[in-house]
């Protein structure tokens, strides 16, 4: 994901990127593992997460995908005013 995430911002304006950003973050707590992660480190401290997906090799181009997909049209995202 850290790989594609590069790739589109070298294509993209500052405020493209800013918005894509804001979109891969709020993707990674509602799809991703950040609460597992929390929970296990912070919260229990049993440092054994439960991951949804346990290796990296069996993460599908879809689901990195998924994650870049906004929740909010171009109008109604958080950062529309930024100028492109």
């Amino acid at each position: 994901m850290s790989l594609q995430q590069i790739d589109r911002a070298r294509f993209s304006t500052m405020a493209e990127t800013l918005r894509r950003d804001l979109d891969l973050t709020r993707s990674t707590f509602e799809r991703g593992d950040v609460v597992e992660g929390i929970r296990a480190r912070i919260v229990d401290k049993d440092n054994q997460p439960a991951w949804k997906i346990a290796r990296a090799e069996d993460v599908k181009a879809s689901d990195v995908d998924r994650m870049f997909e906004s929740v909010w049209t171009p109008v109604a995202h958080p950062l529309r005013l930024l100028k492109d």
